[in-house]
């Protein structure tokens, strides 16, 4: 049991580290007085690695398995009842078509099976689709699941290197990085509820912890 409290503690700090870090900025400028764009890009990139790793040290404390993360997130799920965030819709500038750019890393080349942008990322079976129409803006992220794997896809690119903060802003991958790292605190803050509540000797409203925490970020 202690060391299930020491891993929920663990990864409960950085998850709310992250999602307290308002303004990150890294890069050789980020001392600056006036970071550069891509400074504050590349800080919310590694906000988000961080927060998935605070998230997956978290649920395997919560859980008490040693799963990958998706499996953890289908234990927790009973747990958490408060309802998933607005979506995550991809935002247009204006009604004119994607950017060629865009389109040519959406493609997929003849005789292949994979789009060039997963095929430059190192995308798998599971994170090229979610990534992909998010891109093409044919769907949204809704469901916690969803906001989940989009996240843990999002950091895997990230923290091995193939995503760089220029991609980013190229690609307006901007706001999931932005937002996700809060939606995962979110879903943690929401799996405790049902213990605080039996310690508490009641029942805690649903989401109560985890609302208080999205007026505070928000």
């Amino acid at each position: 049991m202690e060391h299930r409290l020491a891993a929920i503690a663990k990864g409960y700090a950085l998850m709310r580290a992250a999602h307290l870090d308002f303004a990150p900025a890294l890069g050789r400028n980020s001392t600056a007085r006036q970071p550069s764009p891509l400074d504050g890009v590349r800080g919310s990139q590694w906000r988000l690695v961080a927060a998935v790793a605070g998230f997956e040290i978290f649920l395997r404390g919560r859980i008490g398995r040693e799963e990958k993360i998706w499996k953890l997130v289908e234990a927790a799920l009973p747990m958490v009842s408060l309802a998933p965030p607005a979506p995550i819709a991809r935002r247009r500038r204006s009604a004119a078509p994607q950017p060629r750019t865009l389109e040519r890393w959406l493609d997929f080349p003849a005789a292949s099976q994979k789009s060039r942008l997963a095929d430059f990322l190192g995308l798998n079976k599971f994170e090229e689709p979610l990534l992909v129409n998010w891109l093409r803006g044919t769907s949204a992220v809704t469901e916690w699941v969803e906001h989940v794997a989009f996240a843990t896809a999002l950091r895997n690119v990230t923290a091995h290197g193939a995503l760089s903060a220029k991609k980013v802003r190229d690609l307006r991958l901007r706001r999931p990085f932005d937002v996700l790292p809060t939606h995962l605190f979110e879903f943690a803050a929401a799996s405790l509820e049902p213990a605080v509540a039996a310690l508490a000797g009641g029942v805690s409203p649903p989401g109560k912890l985890a609302s208080r925490r999205r007026k505070v970020r928000r």
